[in-house]
């Protein structure tokens, strides 16, 4: 019996034979926090605070001691082996754990192994999750954030390989899902707009510009105008697309609202 756990989107738990969405919230809480560690042990300590801050220690680690009984009854004798518990840690063995291969794929210059890191990222790390834990939100804050970096720093790589082979509609997809998934990604943008350049589509590509002018300019600290018509022009002439270099990364994702 295999477990699977996927936190690329809303938390989704199953087992060979069904579903365990209608576990405790915490349950479900400690699974999740335990697949993001990529096997590496935790301690009771450190879960116990993480998921029951607000009570005494003793309480919380009898809350922890419960909450992995219900999870073992909740997997059964075979699917409870993925969870070991030790006196002082507990880990996750050999489950099936969408962000795992995430991490990896998402790494590649492949671009086959870019698009299935792609298509892996179904939403915001845990999307809609949430627990009365101010440590838990704000380790999970984190996470979000290192998984949309993640997968903005991936798409980026797709969009360039796809456009360089001349598969120009599979770039414009991609391009088109990172401007989405981070509207102020300048990189992304440019990318999206060479892409509907060099795909034929020069006045979507003229209407993306105008519609990107914060992306475009200001708020990173280069002139908008100025770029704007030097894109129009170029577009006008059927001339190629910049391939400026990108200006300094800025830790955008960490300014998102939660």
């Amino acid at each position: 019996m295999s477990l699977m756990i996927s936190v690329l989107g809303p938390l989704v738990i199953r087992s060979d034979c069904c579903r365990l969405d209608k576990l405790p919230k915490k349950a479900r809480a400690l699974l999740a926090f335990l697949a993001a560690q990529n096997g590496e042990a935790v301690s009771r300590e450190r879960l116990a605070d993480l998921l029951w801050p607000y009570q005494g220690a003793e309480h919380a680690r009898h809350s922890l001691r419960n909450c992995l009984l219900e999870l073992r009854r909740a997997l059964g004798p075979q699917g409870a082996r993925h969870l070991l518990a030790d006196f002082a840690n507990c880990r996750l063995k050999d489950a099936v754990i969408d962000l795992q291969d995430f991490d990896q794929l998402s790494r590649s210059r492949d671009r086959s192994n870019l698009q299935a890191a792609a298509d892996l990222y179904r939403e915001d790390f845990l999307a809609d999750f949430y627990i009365a834990s101010e440590p838990f939100q704000e380790w999970l804050g984190a996470a979000r954030d290192r998984t949309l970096a993640a997968i903005c720093e991936a798409l980026e790589r797709l969009v360039a390989l796809q456009d360089a082979v001349g598969e120009h509609e599979l770039a414009i997809q991609s391009g088109r899902r990172l401007v989405t998934l981070e509207p102020l990604s300048e990189a992304g943008q440019r990318a999206l707009m060479r892409a509907y350049a060099h795909g034929g589509r020069r006045g979507e590509a003229s209407a993306n510009i105008k519609a990107a002018p914060i992306v475009c300019g200001v708020s990173l600290g280069w002139c908008p105008m100025r770029k704007r018509r030097c894109w129009r022009a170029r577009l006008r002439v059927r001339a190629p697309m910049p391939t400026c270099q990108p200006a300094p990364r800025i830790d955008l994702a960490s300014r998102r609202p939660r």
